[in-house]
């Protein structure tokens, strides 16, 4: 059995490493990002990993591009988001991290992360991993190939569950 939870920042609870990619629409509001047509979909989901600060800024601008026009899209300040994924964070003297964006014809089409905590699972007698930030178009196969890229990474930093947090978080 798979437990899913959706949770904020502050509330970790565990699924199993299954992870399976949640259903998630890509819509927020009454209007909905432009829709991948049907030559789109046919070419291959290519998943990159961040590794960089231009890999990092295309990460964090990826919702604003997807929800731009939704009117009921609040977004984050991009400045916490950007502060959170720097390499001089605080909490990376004690995580590890990685992003990863999925792309589609060479366009970006959703991004995910995932994190593990050393110190959490030390203090905890836990192990577990987080998987997070994730935005995505109406592209199931995307969301599928990070969400199975991010476990896997999870997986074999040898973490026994995942918590997955709510988008941006």
């Amino acid at each position: 059995t798979t437990e899913i939870y959706t949770l904020s920042l502050h509330d970790a609870l565990p699924i199993s490493l299954a992870c399976v990619a949640p259903r998630h629409t890509a819509h927020r509001g009454t209007q909905r990002p432009a829709t991948l047509t049907s030559r789109n979909m046919a070419a291959a989901v290519e998943v990159r990993p961040v590794t960089n600060l231009l890999g990092r800024r295309g990460f964090v601008d990826l919702p604003f591009r997807l929800f731009k026009s939704d009117p009921a899209w609040v977004p984050p300040l991009r400045m916490s988001v950007y502060d959170r994924l720097s390499p001089t964070h605080p909490a990376n003297a004690h995580q590890e991290t990685a992003l990863w964006m999925a792309y589609r014809n060479g366009r970006p089409v959703a991004r995910v992360g995932a994190c593990v905590d050393r110190f959490f699972n030390e203090y905890q007698n836990v192990s577990w991993g987080w998987v997070g930030f994730f935005e995505s178009t109406d592209d199931s196969e995307a969301a599928r190939a990070l969400f199975d890229t991010a476990c896997e990474w999870v997986k074999e930093r040898g973490d026994r569950k995942s918590t997955r947090l709510n988008s941006s978080h």
